[in-house]
């Protein structure tokens, strides 16, 4: 049976959850009607389903992952890696 669905859109993502926070992470994209190429890195509640947030991490097609894995570091800190670059995302300090 489904338990949940969601309507984030990640259409490169190798979605990663963590048992520490109960997120699931992925990278995602959103719907833009001025054609705006942005990505994010979002994170989904794994009991609910429902988005605990969204970060913009980037525009254009250098910032797609192309189906890496985002990665958790022991920190908290999320890592992907893009054409452009290594991504990271962390809370402030």
């Amino acid at each position: 049976r489904v338990a949940w669905t969601s309507h984030e859109n990640g259409p490169t993502s190798v979605a990663k959850s963590s048992l520490a926070t109960g997120l699931v992470y992925a990278y995602t994209k959103r719907p833009s009607r001025l054609g705006v190429d942005a990505w994010y890195l979002t994170a989904l509640d794994a009991r609910t389903g429902r988005t605990a947030f969204s970060v913009r991490t980037g525009t254009g097609a250098l910032m797609n992952n192309h189906y890496a894995a985002v990665t958790i570091a022991p920190d908290g800190s999320a890592f992907i890696a893009t054409p452009a670059g290594m991504v990271r995302v962390r809370d402030r300090d």
